[in-house]
């Protein structure tokens, strides 16, 4: 609202000053829940981080559980599609997506130039001997904890 002329000198004459008011809002009360005033300064991006994680949380608890949900599918797959070749790997199996995922993989490995060859002169080959297979079962997961990896050491507890 605007001040009269009239009013503005009566105020003058009681050496009343102009100031401004508004409202401070301390709590956000909706639906019987109370939030904190900062609820309301939430960014675009802000909201889409927050619904990510969501997504993420609902995703690895179906994972975890083995409950498929429309979250977890991509992961679900990607876990399929490993485990099929890593089978492939193993076994005379053999599928399209397999042999092509291989080729990709190893056109791009012998693409790349050698990590040890840059720096050292040797091939990186000779540098990181490939694991046995039979180490490949679970002996280097089972030393993360300070086992030997047999089942010798299990049964005596």
């Amino acid at each position: 609202d605007k001040v009269s002329p009239t009013a503005a000198a009566l105020l003058d004459k009681l050496n009343i000053k102009p100031f401004s008011f508004g409202v401070v809002i301390n709590v956000v009360y909706s639906d019987g829940v109370c939030f904190d005033p900062r609820v309301l300064d939430l960014s675009e991006i802000d909201l889409i981080n927050k619904f990510r994680a969501g997504v993420n949380a609902i995703a690895a608890i179906g994972m975890e559980v083995g409950f498929p949900t429309i979250a977890s599918l991509p992961h679900s797959l990607t876990n399929a599609f490993t485990n099929m070749l890593a089978i492939t790997l193993e076994t005379e199996f053999d599928f399209p997506q397999a042999s092509a995922y291989i080729t990709a993989v190893t056109s791009a490995a012998a693409a790349a130039p050698a990590g040890g060859a840059a720096a050292g002169g040797a091939p990186a080959a000779d540098a990181a001997p490939e694991p046995s297979s039979s180490s490949s079962a679970g002996g280097a997961a089972a030393d993360l904890f300070g086992g030997s990896g047999s089942s010798s050491d299990d049964s005596s507890s």
